[in-house]
Parts: C-alpha cells; sequence; structure tokens
C-alpha cells in the first residue's frame, strides 16, 4: 500500500544518485524531475512517515534571510538614532523653558521678598482663626518682637484687649466670604506702649485653606495731632465764647451809666439854657450817642458769630451829617487854634443809605 504522501527535493543530485538514495531510504517510488532552468530534482513517493529519516536539518540563517536582518537592524538603528536625536532636543527645549521659568521665578521671589522685607509699612499674613504666618522686618521693628518670638504666635497675643472683638470681627467677615477688610485697632509693643493701626487685610484663596494678608500702616502720630487738634479747636472756640461773652457782659456794664449820660443830657437841653450851653450839650449828647454805637458794635460781633448781624438801611443827608462831625471835633481844633473847615459838593449833598451813626464815628476817627 502507496501512503498518497509526496516529498519534492530541489536539491542538486545526480541522476545515478537518486536510486540509490531512494533504496537506501526504503520502499518508495522515484521520478527524476528537471525544470526550465536545467537544475535536477526528483519526487519520492513513500509508503509512511517512518520511512523518512532526517539526517542533517539545513541551516535557517540563509543569505537572504541575514540581508534581510541586517536591513531591519540597520533600518532599525537608524532610526532610534533619529528619535533619540529629536527626544534630546526636545529634551534640552524642554530643559531650557523650565530654566527660565524657574529663574523668572526666583526673580520675581527676590522681587516680592525685597519688597516684602523693605516695605515702611508693615507687611503680614495669617489663617482665618488669627495665627500668624510671615511678619515682615518693620512688623518686628515697630513691635519690639524677634522674627522666633512672632512664630506659632497668634494676631490677638498683640492686639489690645479693647480692640480684640473688632479683629475677631474682621476674620468673621473674612470667613463668611468678604474680600477685603479694613478697620484700626491698637496694638501693644514689647515695651508696653500703644500704638494705633490702620490695617487694610483680604482674603487669598489656596487649594484646601484660606489665608489672610494685609497692610499695617502707623498712624500713631497722625491721630495724636488729632486729638491735640481737637483739644486746641475746643479750647479755641471755649476762649472765643469766653471773649463773647466777656464783651456781651461789658458792653451792658458800659451801657447802663451812659444811658443815664444821655438821659440826663437831654433832660439838661430841655431846660432853659443859652446858645453856647444849648451847643455844647448837643454836642455832648451827640458824643453819647456815638459811644453807644460802638457798644452796640461790640455786641455786634456776637452776633457776626451767631450769623445774626443785620445792616441797617437809613437814608440821610451827607452835608448834615459832616456837620455834626465838625460840631464834635471843633473844640480840639480850637484849643490847637486851627479852623476847621469842610466844603461839600453839590453832587455829595444827596441823599445816602448808609448807617448814619457809623459813618459819624468812621469820620471822627479819621
Amino acid at each position: 500500500m502507496i501512503v498518497a504522501a509526496e516529498f519534492t527535493f530541489g536539491c542538486a543530485l545526480s541522476r545515478a544518485a537518486a536510486p540509490a538514495f531512494v533504496s537506501a531510504a526504503g520502499r518508495a517510488a522515484c521520478e527524476t524531475l528537471r525544470g526550465r532552468s536545467g537544475a535536477a530534482g526528483f519526487r519520492i513517493q513513500l509508503t509512511s512517515p517512518r520511512d523518512l529519516t532526517l539526517l542533517r536539518a539545513a541551516p535557517w540563517w540563509t543569505l537572504a534571510r541575514l540581508l534581510w536582518t541586517l536591513g531591519v537592524t540597520c533600518g532599525s538603528l537608524l532610526l532610534a538614532g533619529v528619535w533619540i536625536v529629536a527626544l534630546r532636543r526636545r529634551v534640552l527645549r524642554q530643559t531650557e523653558e523650565i530654566r527660565q521659568r524657574l529663574e523668572h521665578e526666583a526673580a520675581l521671589e527676590r522681587r516680592y521678598r525685597d519688597l516684602f522685607e523693605n516695605a515702611r509699612d508693615v507687611v503680614f499674613s495669617c489663617d482665618l482663626e488669627g495665627r500668624l504666618g510671615a511678619v515682615n522686618a518693620a512688623g518686628h521693628k515697630l513691635s519690639g518682637y524677634s522674627p522666633e518670638q512672632f512664630a506659632a504666635r497668634s494676631i490677638f497675643d498683640f492686639v489690645a484687649p479693647s480692640h480684640r472683638p473688632a479683629v475677631a470681627r474682621m476674620l468673621e467677615k473674612l470667613r463668611a466670604g468678604e474680600t477685603s477688610v479694613r478697620l484700626e485697632i491698637d496694638i501693644v509693643t514689647r515695651s508696653g506702649a500703644l500704638v494705633t493701626l490702620d490695617i487694610d487685610s483680604w482674603r487669598t484663596h489656596q487649594p484646601g485653606s484660606g489665608a489672610v494678608e494685609g497692610i499695617a500702616r502707623d498712624v500713631t502720630a497722625r491721630r495724636q495731632a488729632e486729638r491735640e487738634l481737637h483739644i486746641a479747636k475746643t479750647a479755641a472756640e471755649a476762649s472765643n465764647h469766653a471773649k463773647s461773652d466777656f464783651l456781651a457782659n461789658m458792653s451792658h456794664e458800659i451801657r447802663t451809666p451812659l444811658n443815664g449820660v444821655i438821659g440826663m443830657t437831654e433832660l439838661a437841653l430841655a431846660t432853659d439854657l443859652n446858645s453856647d450851653q444849648r451847643e455844647y450839650l448837643s454836642i455832648a449828647l451827640q458824643s453819647a450817642e456815638l459811644l453807644l454805637v460802638v457798644i452796640n458794635d461790640i455786641l455786634d460781633f456776637s452776633k457776626i458769630e451767631a450769623g445774626k448781624l443785620e445792616l441797617e438801611h437809613t437814608e440821610f443827608r451827607l452835608r448834615d451829617a459832616l456837620g455834626l462831625t465838625l460840631q464834635s471835633l471843633a473844640v480840639l481844633a480850637s484849643r490847637k487854634r486851627l479852623d476847621l473847615l469842610c466844603d461839600v459838593c453839590s453832587v455829595s449833598a444827596q441823599a445816602l443809605l448808609p448807617s448814619n451813626m457809623a459813618l459819624l464815628l468812621l469820620w471822627s476817627q479819621s
């Protein structure tokens, strides 16, 4: 029985060697083959797979496989080299970007630190419970405490007891969502002195927590100046009121006897007098009335301060007013042997509206 198994060998065997190979292999049918290229071959039909014994296996590494493997390896190495070069350039570029970014951040950090430490105002930070984080050099100098003494301390430890509720309300507002809060408090320095600070605080949102930052300015000198100014203003107002009260009292005290002089002069003018006596008493009465005007003007200062001064509009003739003024000055002129004359033009003799007595007093003093 012949098994339908065929094996075709393309090896270069001579025609005489093929039957010998088949005979040695066992029971088989052999047919010699020849291709178009002239290469010899043969076909063997075996009766069983056991009739074929493998004496030597052909090598796997052929020339074609070797060339293909070398080509693939060289291509892989070339691609790997290109990839490595590109990756190295990318790494260098990213490294340079990271370096520049770090240098920029370091410069910003140094600038912020310089501003933080060299600021004249107190710059601080704390959490929403009041525990202090950082305080600049101005805060250390103002309070008298060292950085180690500020560590792990609360802002309430430095605030005056009377102002601690205001700080608690500030933190409560920031916890409630307000972005910024401004207040004025007193702190107690290491020496025990009270310093007034004007604080402007705001909340900064950080991942997982919140912090409070603030700037505090020392306004102790300004508040002291304001208090001193208020005290000086109060004293000046009190002095002014005292002056007004004194002038009012003195004016009343002077006006009482002056009214008596005016009254007696008017009674004397009502008696039988010769022309000279009547003229003298008339001048005395006019002078007393002018003095009464001065006293009333002193009282007008109080009215000016109270905003109650009223202007008097009285029609008078300038010629008559000047004549009365010259009569009161005639005695003084005669003592110095002077002639006192007054020439009024026709235009000035018209009726005017200023205060008659005020003009008489002004002319008599000029």
